[in-house]
């Protein structure tokens, strides 16, 4: 989960702001206004944003667009992005376990098989 500079402000913004709309829902024009944004840089982002699964499109009767509202993942971002980490380095950690055991294991073998034949 990777997430540029930009759009970690602009999260962080939507977290401190104050929706517009119902169910913690806001417009284009809201967050335009709001962060001194122009429209084609924000859309960019809530694009970007919203196939990362950070936010949703929040419709209207189905079919019209009314904004953008956060999902779970979006409020908490900041701490599954250390919640990832640390499961990284305990995978990297597990890796160079097994490696030192193989080597170990590989290096018993050797000597037992050497001192066979």
């Amino acid at each position: 989960m990777r997430i540029d500079k930009v759009s970690r402000i602009f999260l962080d913004n939507l977290k401190s702001g104050n929706p517009d709309y119902p169910h913690d829902t806001y417009s284009y024009k809201h967050i335009c206004q709001s962060f001194d944004m122009a429209e084609d840089t924000m859309l960019r982002i809530v694009k970007g944003l919203a196939v990362d699964g950070y936010l949703e499109f929040a419709t209207w009767n189905g079919s019209i667009d009314m904004g953008v509202a956060l999902t779970q993942k979006g409020y908490a971002y900041r701490e599954l992005r250390s919640l990832e980490a640390r499961e990284r380095w305990k995978e990297r950690f597990l890796g160079f376990l097994c490696g030192i055991a193989t080597s170990l294991l590989v290096w018993w073998l050797i000597t037992l098989l050497s001192g066979i034949l």
